[in-house]
């Protein structure tokens, strides 16, 4: 199963003499959805969580933060990542990396993700989230057909503590603002993606033999490439390009439960949190 979401924002006016700048980057992170992880966050600024520590490395131009080998709120970019380590259990097991008995720092996460964290400044004019273009293509044809994204965001979105507009030197928009409402720039944590186990296409008694038959099933994809794009206003642009490797080899589960079933797939906006 993989588990897919995007957040991104802008106005049209006053574009044409403004200059525009996008930096897209790609990371690994904690599981975003409530309830699975206690170092993502839920607001901003929030000390020792992984929303914060991202927000704050776009605003340092995208620099490294922390180290994501010792604890989970770290933002190290990455070009490459192996298939394995982007895994969540949705909710049903610890699980860091692939690890089903991950320790200290990591003990109760529930997942890995792979994040696309963006940032937008504008000089000499302002833009809207409602002016965003976000893009996601696989290299894979059939990941491609089942999760190529084209998203504009609409009037209907707005600012959060995860995609959040700013507006002079130390006024943020993050609880709810209109998606048209001009800013002068964005700090975005991003889109995400990751393989999540699935009880009914993959089995599995233990957790182990769960993450086994998952893997399994998503070796079949082979090596393939994610391209991340946003774009303003159909101008200004950048992209981010994330080798991910299959697993090099899969543990042997007890049992292989509907093997061949593969992976049942979920792709889905992410949702704002009250």
């Amino acid at each position: 199963m993989i588990r897919f979401a995007l957040a991104f924002l802008l106005a049209p006016m006053a574009m044409m003499a403004a200059t525009i700048s996008v930096n897209v980057y790609a990371a690994l992170g904690p599981s975003p959805y409530p309830g699975e992880s206690p170092s993502y966050g839920t607001s901003y600024p929030q000390s020792g969580t992984w929303a914060t520590t991202v927000q704050d490395a776009l605003q340092a131009g995208g620099a490294d933060s922390g180290d994501i080998n010792t604890s989970p709120t770290a933002f190290n970019k990455v070009t490459s990542v192996n298939a394995s380590e982007i895994l969540t259990s949705a909710g049903n097991f610890n699980l860091w990396r692939g690890n089903t008995s991950p320790t200290g720092n990591f003990a109760n996460e529930q997942g890995t993700f792979l994040f696309f964290p963006f940032s937008i400044t504008v000089t000499g004019g302002q833009v809207a989230l409602s002016d965003i273009t976000f893009t996601q293509t696989f290299s894979n044809p059939a990941l491609q057909a089942a999760y190529g994204v084209n998203y504009t965001y609409s009037a209907a979105d707005i600012y959060s503590f995860e995609e959040m507009g700013f507006v002079g030197p130390s006024t943020y928009l993050t609880s709810g603002e209109s998606a048209t409402t001009p800013v002068d720039g964005i700090f975005n944590t991003g889109g995400f993606f990751a393989f999540a186990y699935n009880a009914t296409a993959n089995g599995g008694a233990t957790p182990n033999e769960q993450i086994a038959n998952t893997l399994a099933a998503i070796k079949a994809f082979g090596d393939y490439t994610i391209s991340t794009c946003v774009s303003v206003g159909g101008g200004a642009s950048s992209c981010a390009d994330v080798n991910v490797m299959a697993p090099s080899s899969v543990p042997e589960p007890g049992t292989y439960a509907l093997m061949g079933a593969g992976l049942l797939g979920l792709v889905a906006l992410r949702r704002k949190r009250a």
